[in-house]
């Protein structure tokens, strides 16, 4: 019967070099996983960038068409009286 110590040793050396592959392939995934998150929060983030554009322009626009809108009625009423 071999060594308890020497018995023990061999076996958690057998299960480290049983498990590095798999490993190496979990942390794979964990990187290809945690690059794919990132690239969605950055898309969210572009999305919401733009959305607060085109908001901003909406806004600026409507002004601009009322302010139009109400340099054309004193214009119109200036020369009616």
């Amino acid at each position: 019967m071999p060594d308890p110590v020497s018995q023990s040793v061999a076996e958690a050396t057998l299960l480290t070099v049983g498990m590095s592959s798999a490993n190496a392939g979990a942390n794979l995934i964990n990187a290809a996983n945690t690059a794919l998150c990132l690239s969605f929060m950055n898309a969210v983030g572009n999305q919401q960038a733009g959305n607060m554009t085109r908001q901003t322009s909406t806004v600026q626009a409507n002004a601009g068409v009322m302010s139009t809108g109400n340099a054309v009625q004193s214009a119109v009423v200036g020369h009616i009286l």
